[in-house]
């Protein structure tokens, strides 16, 4: 399955709030969980793919993106990419305590694109863990069939014979 890569990041905590309960609104199709898998199998050495994916609280709609690593600048990039493409508005994300997240560059760009920022309380973990096993199936489902459909459109060459020459 792997290991967790995540580190708290302790130091602006304060700065985003714990949610403990969905309202009304966050039922909408504009609020998604966030969360990133390191896809390093037993071992986080050296390097690996990594994947930021949100997923819709409502509809349980995901935007999958890959991450050159967990620089609060991917992250808060793959953020806005979300945020660009999604065919209604991101209003609100929900994340785990970890470093990649709890960073100012995530907390002023949420707070510039008035999209609101809450994190998961100290015991959210099995929920954390849940959320992380669903984003990397997720993840590998969509890398084998776009695989898949490479491999089924990849252009045929003709075979060639070599014929000896003298």
């Amino acid at each position: 399955m792997g290991i967790s890569t995540t580190k708290h990041g302790d130091l602006l905590k304060n700065q985003v709030p714990v949610r403990v309960y969905f309202s009304w609104d966050e039922r909408k199709p504009s609020f998604f969980e966030i969360d990133t898998v390191a896809h390093c199998g037993t071992c986080a050495q050296g390097h690996y793919c990594r994947s930021l994916t949100a997923t819709n609280v409502s509809s349980g709609w995901t935007e999958p993106r890959s991450l050159l690593n967990s620089a609060h600048r991917w992250v808060k990039e793959a953020v806005q990419d979300i945020k660009n493409t999604l065919p209604f508005p991101l209003l609100g994300i929900d994340s785990d305590n970890g470093g990649e997240f709890i960073n100012t560059q995530l907390i002023n760009w949420c707070h510039e694109h008035q999209v609101t920022f809450t994190r998961a309380g100290p015991t959210a973990k099995t929920i954390t863990v849940s959320l992380s096993r669903k984003t990397a199936a997720g993840f590998a489902k969509r890398s084998a069939a776009a695989a898949s459909t490479l491999r089924r459109n990849r252009p045929r060459w003709p075979k060639f014979t070599a014929s000896p020459t003298r």
